[in-house]
């Protein structure tokens, strides 16, 4: 897929209406400032984490849709 003319692998659900990115793709393609908030996840282990929230809009291009 493409997103911002960074051509990245991923596992592609047509149907979903939401797209999950790992705190470093987002650094990666430089969309950090488009990040709004944070949440915390407890993990199976009981460390809580914080993770981005989300992002408003972004282009993501799949083949040719």
């Amino acid at each position: 897929m493409e997103i911002i003319n960074n051509l990245i692998e991923g596992l592609v659900d047509t149907c979903v209406s939401i797209l999950v990115m790992s705190i470093a793709i987002i650094r990666k393609l430089g969309i950090m400032h488009l990040v709004f908030g944070s949440e915390s996840y407890k993990t199976t282990s009981g460390v809580v984490i914080q993770a981005p929230s989300k992002i408003n809009e972004l282009l993501v291009q799949v083949g040719d849709v």
